[in-house]
């Protein structure tokens, strides 16, 4: 069965999830460079990141800073263009914040006869920590501002999120229409989810999440619930195994109609002794079959543990055969420099595409190239340069694309950006016979705030203004960042947060568990801490770091490189 088959029969189950990320805090190269489109991802449900938002942010202990904010912007919208026929919406968000710089309304206005008319607005509140308790949404009617839907949340001890309600507005009056519940165990970790929708009057559980871990604070197994007004409809169980290096090393996902398995997959990873993921085996399970192999993903690495190959099988006949693989090269700075995609076709390996990257001195992409095999040879496709400010902020994008044996510009952008690097102007265009608005997500953002649009706008103005906001910089919640650069030469550096005072000792250890250095052994004070890390006098190879408190204890990989 072909892999591509195999996936989509994944996508369309609903609920499912394939834990074939590289383990916690991969190598910046696993990161970086994906696999082949077909390949599984892990997949966390849209709730479990909206929850983790609120526990995991560090919020800070007050002072005072000066800042950009966003004032507004006066954004441009091409619903309809025509040759001369335009049709052009022009909006405007107007914001105001909180002694925390929190934003408390938004407005959107449309330009109606060259004149502002209000249109939406939302506004929020917030706790002492900074976390949303409310939310309304409005809309205009021509006179004043009404109802439209509202969000109330509610906190353990002010920063574990625990209930969301959410209600709109009918008849005059708020009626209820879903609520999210959130428990955790003493670790503060998320064990339970439960959504729940109004049906004829009663709240009915719609989805339900169970999470189990083991003594080292590792995810062992998760059920998920999928309920109706009839009951429970379906559930998938998913477990996980780990090295002793906490790397993935098995997964196994079973998905259930009414009390009958339907499908599942499994995988089992295994890695070199830097802890680099190098063989992915699958296998799938359908109606009443067996479990069958499925495929079998193969890596390779060079000596400065960038991924140099990625080989895909499939089984067949009771052997794995070839399907498909990705060849990488490097620059000399370890920027991604080629990738040539290649298919098997029985006999040999057939060329299919091949894509070239150039990276500035700071390794920010100015140059894509993208051809494709056909008839012997490469035929350019398209390509995507990159121009950027002598800050390193980018200035124009274009997209060309290779017609009638030359470059044809396809889209262009253009952005500007005031003194303190804000942007504060951008347009789109795509060419169609002549340039026309074109669609672009347009994300603008100072150094404290970020927004961003959808794909429909072509132009945007910002306009900020300095102010003197509160500052929030004690963590409330113990952490261990991982060390950055990873992988590293010489040395690195090593962030962790503390949430009170208190005794720390932070070790590093070896592959065999044996302590080869110890970092910090003493009282600290609470906030983020860095320490500087050398590697005088140790060889390469992985190596964990721990950090523990009286309460706390954390662990995490780095990859030293000599």
């Amino acid at each position: 069965m072909k892999i591509s088959i195999i996936i989509i029969l994944l996508i369309l189950t609903q609920g499912f999830t394939v834990a074939q990320n590289r383990i916690y805090e991969s190598s910046a190269n696993h990161k970086k460079n994906n696999l082949l489109k077909y390949q599984p991802s892990l997949k966390i449900d849209s709730l479990i990141g909206f929850y983790s938002q609120h526990i995991n942010e560090n919020k800070l202990s007050k002072k005072n800073k000066i800042v950009n904010r966003i004032d507004s912007a006066v954004y441009l919208k091409a619903n309809s263009f025509n040759g001369s026929d335009k049709k052009i919406d022009t909006l405007k968000q107007v914001f105001s914040y909180s002694e925390a710089g929190n934003v408390i309304t938004s407005i959107n206005m449309l330009l109606v006869n060259n004149v502002w008319k209000n249109h939406r607005r939302t506004t929020d509140s917030y706790n002492l920590l900074n976390k949303p308790i409310y939310h309304l949404s409005e809309v205009w009617n021509g006179v004043q501002w009404g109802n439209e839907e509202r969000r109330t949340y509610s906190y353990k001890n002010d920063n574990l999120f625990i209930t969301q309600i959410n209600e709109i507005w009918k008849d005059e009056k708020w009626v209820l229409v879903g609520k999210y519940e959130t428990k955790y165990n003493s670790q503060r970790l998320l064990t339970n989810i439960n959504e729940e929708t109004w049906i004829d009057g009663n709240l009915t559980d719609k989805y339900i999440l169970y999470i189990e871990y083991d003594m080292n604070l590792r995810k062992i197994k998760a059920v998920t619930e999928f309920w109706s007004n009839i009951g429970l409809n379906a559930y998938n169980v998913t477990t996980y195994t780990y090295t002793d290096f906490d790397e993935i090393e098995s997964y196994k996902g079973e998905y259930y109609l009414d009390s009958r398995k339907i499908n599942g997959m499994m995988l089992f990873n295994e890695y070199d002794r830097f802890g680099r993921l190098i063989t992915t085996t699958g296998s799938y399970f359908e109606q009443e079959e067996e479990w069958k192999p499925t495929y079998l993903f193969n890596y390779e690495y060079d000596s400065n543990g960038n991924e140099i190959l990625f080989e895909a099988k499939n089984f067949v006949d009771n052997n794995w055969a070839d399907d498909q693989r990705r060849i990488q090269t490097y620059d000399t700075n370890n920027y991604l420099s080629t990738v040539a995609y290649e298919r098997w076709d029985g006999f040999n390996w057939i060329k299919s595409r091949i894509e070239e990257y150039k990276h500035n001195s700071e390794g920010k992409e100015k140059y894509y190239l993208e051809a494709n095999w056909n008839d012997g040879i490469f035929h350019d496709s398209h390509r995507i340069i990159h121009e950027y400010s002598n800050s390193g902020s980018l200035i124009n994008y274009f997209l060309d694309r290779y017609i009638d044996d030359h470059w044809q510009e396809i889209i262009k952008r253009n952005y500007e950006y005031d003194a303190d690097e804000n942007l504060i102007f951008g347009t789109s265009e795509y060419w169609n016979g002549y340039w026309m608005p074109g669609f672009s997500n347009f994300q603008y953002q100072s150094n404290e705030w970020n927004y961003s649009w959808g794909t429909d706008y072509y132009q945007i103005n910002v306009h900020y203004s300095k102010a003197d906001v509160a500052d929030y910089n004690t963590p409330y919640e113990y952490k261990l960042f991982q060390n950055y650069p990873n992988p590293f030469n010489a040395s690195t550096e090593i962030y962790f947060s503390l949430p009170e005072n208190g005794n720390v000792i932070l070790n590093v250890y070896d592959i065999l568990g044996r302590k080869v250095k110890e970092l910090k052994n003493e009282e600290m004070t609470k906030g983020t801490h860095k320490l500087d890390f050398n590697s005088a006098g140790l060889s390469s190879g992985v190596y964990i770091y721990s950090i523990q408190t009286d309460n706390f204890y954390q662990a995490k990989k780095m990859l030293l490189l000599k």
